[in-house]
């Protein structure tokens, strides 16, 4: 699988800027988008959390439940 052009480029740039290989450059760019993308995960439910615990109607069960609705629908898990 090739990189499109205007991508394979960026990557050019970064990877001659950090002084790195190619491959190297694109494997620290992909576990930077994932741990970027754990960390808007964290943050999401962190933020889900504490509003659900805003509302004093809401009793610790049914959190927990539309906590693990909301990470079904979002995650697929």
């Amino acid at each position: 699988m090739a990189l499109a052009p205007d991508l394979a480029s960026n990557v050019i740039r970064y990877a001659q800027s950090m002084d790195a290989s190619m491959s190297k450059t694109i494997a620290a760019l992909v576990r930077i988008g994932i741990e970027s993308q754990d960390q808007r995960k964290r943050a999401f439910f962190k933020k889900l959390k504490q509003n659900l615990n805003a509302s004093s109607e809401n009793d610790p069960k049914q959190e927990d439940r539309l906590l693990d609705e909301f990470r079904s629908l979002i995650l697929g898990h």
